[in-house]
């Protein structure tokens, strides 16, 4: 059997597989359950732990299991007994830094938010730095225009240029490895964040993720239709795509949209001529030429 599993069950590719499958749903376990599972661990590592210890603990470290594991993990190589007033004696237990507790849609939307602190801004970029600046890029348009309208054209302008100059920090950082600069980086995305003085709702997905896989899977394809007319073709692939694929589609259609079903013969010709596909004609220079508005 194929197991598949998922965080979000109403995504639109998620569905459609879910009809071809045994649909096991499984919610998040309270505090409660997770001490029970817990004090019969401790009892079988002779641990004297008490059920609302563990509760406490399970509550402040947000219901992380693995947390907890380790909290008792470690007090055990010190004591046999674990009860509430010592736990409240050691508040480092019990208190669980809350950036731990962050996703980057409450990072993004804690740095875009102007009542937000700058350390809390800089906390919250760390969640995930890959992610957050992303977040942040994606949102602050949506942001700013809750903020004071008579200086909204001047704002965009600074927030513009906070977000372009971490950017040239985050290219530095993941094409040159220069990871001294991630905390500029950081300031820098915290900032944009401060400069938009307005707030957001819900936080969007950043799109760049779909509009990268398109352009990377676009490459890949203007590269393999490439190769394949190189014993035909005297230029670079960035001068193929620009100036020659545009008229070589009008090139190659053009005995079909002036003869019908007598420029066949003369097309198939060309395409075998150019060691192209039927595909490649009608299916991927659409993909990779601009389309008319």
């Amino acid at each position: 059997p194929v197991v598949c599993i998922c965080n979000d069950r109403n995504d639109s590719k998620v569905r459609n597989l879910a009809n071809h499958c045994l649909d096991l749903r499984f919610s998040r376990p309270n505090n409660k359950s997770i001490a029970r599972r817990l004090k019969q661990i401790a009892d079988r590592e002779n641990l004297n732990a008490d059920l609302e210890a563990i509760e406490m603990l399970c509550e402040s470290s947000g219901n992380d299991i693995r947390s907890v594991l380790n909290t008792l993990h470690a007090w055990s190589y010190g004591k046999s007994k674990l009860t509430v007033e010592e736990l409240t004696n050691n508040h480092s237990l019990i208190n669980k830094d809350k950036v731990l507790e962050m996703n980057p849609f409450i990072a993004s939307k804690a740095i875009l938010s102007s009542r937000t602190s700058f350390d809390g801004r800089y906390e919250a970029f760390f969640t995930d730095y890959s992610l957050v600046p992303l977040m942040v890029q994606q949102n602050w348009t949506a942001t700013i225009i809750n903020g004071p309208k008579a200086t909204l054209i001047e704002r965009m302008d600074n927030v513009a240029q906070a977000i372009s100059d971490a950017d040239i920090f985050g290219t530095q950082i993941q094409k040159n490895q220069r990871w001294e600069l991630l905390p500029y980086y950081a300031a820098m995305t915290c900032k944009a964040g401060k400069l938009c003085e307005g707030h957001v709702g819900f936080p969007s997905f950043p799109a760049w993720f779909g509009k990268n896989s398109t352009m990377r899977r676009n490459e890949k394809l203007i590269t393999e239709i490439h190769t394949k007319m190189k014993p035909t073709l005297t230029v670079g692939k960035k001068t193929f795509r620009m100036d020659v694929l545009p008229f070589l589609k009008e090139i190659l259609l053009g005995s079909l949209v002036r003869d019908g079903a007598k420029g066949i013969d003369r097309t198939v010709k060309a395409l075998k001529l150019y060691n192209l596909s039927k595909d490649d004609l009608f299916v991927n220079f659409d993909k990779l030429t601009l389309q008319d508005p």
